[in-house]
């Protein structure tokens, strides 16, 4: 789904590491929404205030991507790679 906020990015379906936490985050702007329902009807969230909130670092290192077929950049999918984040379970 494109990002209703940047109208750029794509919204992809990712997992809190540290809390098993399921997230919608915008590749482009990180705006982050609590469930897919929210995306477009409810405000969005800033990724690195929700992480700092948390006490985690708002980095993509940080979470697992559960949609690693929506990753558009291969730049993004070789970093995701490299540091653990596209090897998550599907929920």
């Amino acid at each position: 789904m494109q990002c209703p906020e940047c109208e750029q990015g794509v919204v992809t379906k990712v997992q809190v590491r540290a809390t098993q936490e399921i997230l919608h985050l915008c590749q482009g702007c990180e705006s982050l929404w609590l469930a897919a329902g929210d995306i477009g009807t409810e405000p969005f969230n800033s990724f690195t205030s929700y992480m700092e909130e948390l006490g985690l670092p708002p980095l993509w290192s940080s979470l697992y991507v559960l949609e690693p077929e929506k990753i558009t950049s291969p730049q993004a999918g070789k970093y995701l790679r490299s540091v653990g984040s596209m090897e998550a379970k599907r929920r």
